[in-house]
């Protein structure tokens, strides 16, 4: 299965820094560890820095988004799936494989897992995020979009497209472009808020599936027909007992919990595999779980002329390097007691 990164600078997302360059390069190298083709859609001067650093993909495309400027984050991988012309699965930078997906159902569209799957209307703190993310704006924008169009956005179920694809590329594509014509009709709502790119991509290209769907069917398709979830659900959280991002913090993976008490902690786990995946979301400047991804590059693939690399092009100094000194001095005492424990069992001391 083809795996696909995007990945242009936007004017309300993520610019390309030391960590977004440690997270693209460790997702390559997982990706193709598992799924061996990687292909990255960019422009020629994201081309070049890729290039610079090696990161290892099997085909970098810029004619798709080469001159391309745009606010909304998510446009530029809407793009690239109406480009799509054999099974994928598109990735986002901050997306680790670290076991294989496996796309067994070919008549499915894979996401990673389901948003608002249940209680999405209730008076919870913990929906406002989601409030924010999908009913504000669509409300917002509803009388600007097609009618036809309306009693298909769903707000149970939506699919995070963190992963996303499978053999269904031409329906994809097709659902892809109408949302792109909304986006063109309406680009400065669109562009006024960071999360009005989820609506677009992640609340209004399942609705135009189901369209189309609908439009090609005599019986209805039963939403459970065109989805497949990996996760049954959001399979990374990461939680702290105070305000700060600091120690003791628990990474909750797909189940799996792993606490780290401190930064010892945090050492002894460096080659935590995540319970098989992991997604970054909004902890992408998170230090800890970054230095985790710089030294899993070193440790699993011998990549310290990537981390070289890197740290050359991004010269601002971060607390990973802090963090890197720290773990040196952690290897250094810890060698030196296992020389000391050596020398007394052979009486050399």
């Amino acid at each position: 299965m083809k795996i696909v990164h995007t990945y242009i600078p936007t004017k309300n997302g993520g610019t390309l820094n030391r960590y977004t360059a440690y997270c693209m390069l460790l997702s390559t190298l997982l990706a193709k560890k598992h799924h061996e083709h990687v292909f990255l859609y960019t422009n020629k001067e994201i081309e070049k820095i890729v290039k610079k650093i090696g990161i290892p993909y099997n085909v970098i495309d810029t004619e798709v988004l080469e001159g391309v400027e745009v606010e909304t984050f998510s446009v530029p991988k809407l793009m690239v799936y109406t480009k799509q012309t054999q099974p994928y699965l598109h990735i986002d930078l901050d997306s680790f494989i670290y076991q294989p997906i496996e796309v067994k159902l070919v008549d499915r569209i894979y996401s990673s897992f389901a948003e608002g799957s249940s209680n999405v209307l209730s008076f919870e703190r913990n929906n406002s995020v989601f409030f924010k993310t999908y009913l504000k704006g669509a409300f917002e924008i509803q009388d600007k979009l097609p009618e036809e169009f309306l009693e298909y956005v769903k707000f149970q179920n939506i699919p995070n497209m963190s992963i996303f694809g499978g053999h269904s590329w031409k329906l994809i594509a097709e659902a892809t472009e109408y949302c792109l014509k909304i986006y063109e009709d309406n680009k400065e709502f669109f562009d006024s808020n960071y999360y009005n790119a989820c609506i677009i991509e992640q609340l209004f290209i399942p609705a135009a599936i189901r369209m189309i769907l609908d439009r090609e069917n005599e019986e209805i398709v039963m939403e459970k027909d065109i989805f497949n979830f990996i996760f049954d659900k959001n399979p990374t959280v990461i939680e702290f007992t105070g305000e700060k991002w600091d120690y003791p913090f628990i990474i909750e993976s797909n189940a799996d919990v792993l606490k780290i008490e401190s930064q010892t902690d945090l050492f002894r786990n460096l080659n935590y595999n995540f319970n098989g995946f992991l997604h970054l979301n909004g902890y992408k400047t998170f230090d800890e779980v970054i230095f985790m991804i710089r030294q899993r590059i070193i440790d699993e693939f011998g990549g310290n002329h990537y981390i070289n690399k890197i740290d050359k092009l991004f010269t601002e100094e971060t607390k990973t390097d802090k963090i890197f000194d720290s773990y040196c001095d952690y290897l250094r005492i810890n060698l030196d007691k296992m020389v000391s424990m050596k020398n007394k069992s052979f009486g050399l001391i």
